[in-house]
């Protein structure tokens, strides 16, 4: 009798130890969604401020390029929306940089399983896409600011 309320005992006990795991790996679990909904809100509104920012870019572009109304600037006021631009172009090259510093973290981390410490990488490619697509941001808007300044050097002269 005694070694059956030992068989129920321990089997009670097992049943709670697992019980409680699963409890552990739910909330883990439920983390883990947490951050990663955090981090894709995150990068939302990363994206919706770089869209501004490159029509802030467009729209100073036209402004630069556009024939009548380099006729009508001074070479000072030429300067001064050069001037803009340039701050403008490395705004839209830093968020697009946060973008993908964000994008590259929730790809490549992510929570490790109980009693584990280490973190595991979960997609390294995503993060070099991440990366990459930061870098042709930053490349893009760089040839931009050499293009606009191109553009104002020649005006500059015809004045």
């Amino acid at each position: 009798m005694m070694m059956v309320w030992l068989y129920i005992r321990e089997e009670e006990e097992l049943l709670l130890l697992l019980q409680q795991q699963q409890q552990q790996q739910q909330q883990q679990q439920q983390q883990q969604q947490q951050q990663q909904q955090q981090q894709l809100l995150l990068l939302q509104q990363q994206q919706q401020q770089q869209q501004q920012q490159q029509q802030q870019l467009l729209l100073l572009l036209q402004q630069l390029v556009d024939p009548m109304n380099n006729l009508k600037l001074s070479g000072w006021s030429l300067l001064c929306l050069l001037q803009e631009y340039c701050s403008a172009a490395a705004a839209a090259a830093a968020a697009a940089a946060a973008a993908a510093a964000v994008a590259a973290a929730a790809a490549t981390v992510t929570a490790a399983p109980v009693g584990d410490t280490a973190l595991v990488a979960d997609s390294p490619a995503a993060a070099v896409a991440a990366l990459a697509a930061a870098a042709a941001a930053a490349a893009a808007a760089a040839v931009l600011v050499l293009a606009v300044a191109t553009t104002w050097l020649g005006v500059y002269r015809q004045l």
